[in-house]
């Protein structure tokens, strides 16, 4: 989608990347919501709430995330399937962010993961400089295969030195930065989750199912709420589904 067309303070439909224009009586996204608000809808039923969002004025983008990803013969069924360590030396990323610690996921308990006697093995590290992975890739691919790869190599080292053979029974590595999730979800740089949660942890949303001044339109999804997620998403969609139908006096039917 291109674009979100408006008339009139209506929704009436989108534009597609190929020119082709799509009516609806009613239109909802569940896309990024910077897309979606200053690309799709060209940045036209604006607030001083939504560009405080913007600003990050109001609350600030959730973390992106840098992800290792490794397919290893050993099975680690020895080891908790998540431990958290404090690192020798601090360890600081492509993009200047410092790690004390890190925390390394084994999926030694999911027999679907790997076959028998085989374990995949994930380092998460969180980051605020998203920007950085994505405008990298996007100005120097090969610099960007390049720091990604040595970074990788510097996390499996850590791991090598507290679990030890760890290195030799690799067999498959995966890594995805924040350019990758910007890659595959468009989230405003590259977040994983939506909007990083403030002081008031139980503040209302941020962001309503609706824009004021435009109808027919609709928002769900993990920008509804601080903190996002799959579950939130779900959730928003809901009751979205439920605002509908109590707009068109239409019975909220919950199908189990």
């Amino acid at each position: 989608v291109e674009e979100i067309k408006t008339e009139k303070g209506h929704a009436t439909g989108v534009v597609l990347s190929d020119g082709t224009k799509v009516p609806s009586d009613i239109t909802i996204s569940a896309a990024d919501w910077n897309y979606t608000m200053f690309t799709a809808l060209k940045g036209k039923f604006t607030s001083k709430k939504i560009l405080a969002l913007k600003e990050h004025r109001d609350l600030e983008v959730y973390f992106s995330v840098f992800l290792l990803s490794l397919g290893v013969s050993r099975s680690f069924r020895e080891v908790p399937h998540m431990i958290r360590f404090p690192l020798k030396e601090k360890l600081v990323s492509p993009d200047g962010t410092s790690y004390a610690r890190i925390e390394a996921h084994f999926y030694n308990y999911d027999p679907t993961f790997a076959p028998e006697g085989k374990c995949v093995v994930t380092v998460k590290f969180y980051s605020k400089k998203g920007d950085y992975w994505i405008g990298l890739r996007s100005s120097d691919p090969e610099e960007y295969r390049r720091q990604k790869s040595e970074f990788a190599e510097k996390i499996i080292l850590i791991l090598e030195d507290k679990f030890p053979g760890i290195q030799e029974s690799i067999e498959e590595k995966d890594i995805a930065t924040p350019a990758t999730y910007y890659r595959y979800t468009s989230n405003w740089q590259g977040s994983s989750q939506g909007w990083l949660p403030g002081k008031n942890l139980i503040a209302p949303s941020p962001v309503d199912a609706v824009i004021p001044g435009l109808e027919d339109f609709y928002f769900a999804g993990q920008w509804t709420q601080p903190g996002g997620g799959l579950p939130v998403a779900i959730k928003s969609a809901r009751s979205v589904a439920q605002m509908i139908c109590h707009k068109h006096k239409k019975k909220f039917i919950i199908l189990k």
